[in-house]
């Protein structure tokens, strides 16, 4: 039986996300921060950076599922929230290249082959997808970088479309991620085991927001635009699959 080389590599692409995810649930190295936390605070400024970016990158395209929130967490605490959001930042955008391409490599040969009916419609609607649902997804915390970086590799998309606007969008999600682990961790959201305690702790930071107009504003105004914007793109899509469908009745030819 021939094995088409598309269908070889989506294969390889399939053992290799099963592999990938197994580790994630048998690797134990990323379970505390506390480990790299001190791990990182041991060594220089210039030299934890570096490291820092190096096990972000390695350890989020080899396990899946963990690391990378003990990784923020902890980059947090070492670097402060903006220096972390600058690192964290690099090795998003060094995964996003890794994880698009190994997508596209191993797996957009086999969707070009067997795309047929529905699900090529599908792969040219995501294909097409426009700048403002990219930016929409990069910008706002809906969906993980990881699988939107794997998900888009086996679309036709242009990776430099893609790429441009996830360097774009994505600092300032980024920015409200960090900067609310360091409120988790100032107020001890993190280590709150009591339910009981975990609201007082939520209120407590609320207040903290209260009290600080500005701040308070700028989350509001992040929060609403997320709105507004998925109402925007519904509204667009919804305009232009009717006026797709008019064009469609109009090529119609009439029966005599």
């Amino acid at each position: 039986m021939n094995i088409s080389s598309g269908t070889r590599s989506f294969l390889v692409f399939i053992v290799l996300t099963i592999v990938f995810i197994l580790i994630g649930h048998s690797v134990h190295l990323f379970d505390h921060y506390e480990h790299w936390r001190d791990f990182l605070a041991q060594r220089s400024p210039f030299l934890s950076s570096a490291v820092f970016i190096f096990i972000y990158v390695v350890s989020t395209f080899l396990i899946w599922f963990g690391p990378k929130d003990v990784l923020r967490v902890a980059s947090v605490l070492v670097f402060g929230v903006w220096w972390s959001t600058l690192l964290v930042y690099i090795g998003e955008t060094l995964n996003m290249v890794t994880l698009f391409w190994f997508s596209r490599r191993l797996g957009r040969g086999f969707v070009e082959e067997k795309a047929r009916g529905r699900m090529k419609e599908i792969d040219e609607a995501v294909s097409n997808t426009s700048v403002p649902m990219i930016f929409f997804m990069k910008f706002y915390p809906v969906i993980s970088f990881r699988f939107l970086d794997l998900g888009y590799g086996l679309t036709r998309i242009s990776f430099f479309k893609y790429a441009a606007v996830s360097v774009v969008a994505s600092p300032i999600r980024l920015f409200v991620i960090q900067y609310f682990i360091d409120l988790m961790m100032k107020f001890g959201l993190n280590s709150a085991r009591d339910p009981a305690k975990a609201i007082g702790l939520v209120f407590e930071m609320t207040d903290y927001f209260m009290t600080r107009p500005v701040l308070f504003i700028a989350m509001e105004v992040y929060a609403l635009s997320g709105i507004l914007f998925f109402a925007a793109l519904f509204i667009r899509y919804k305009i232009r699959k009717r006026r797709v469908r008019l064009a469609g009745n109009r090529s119609t030819p009439i029966p005599e």
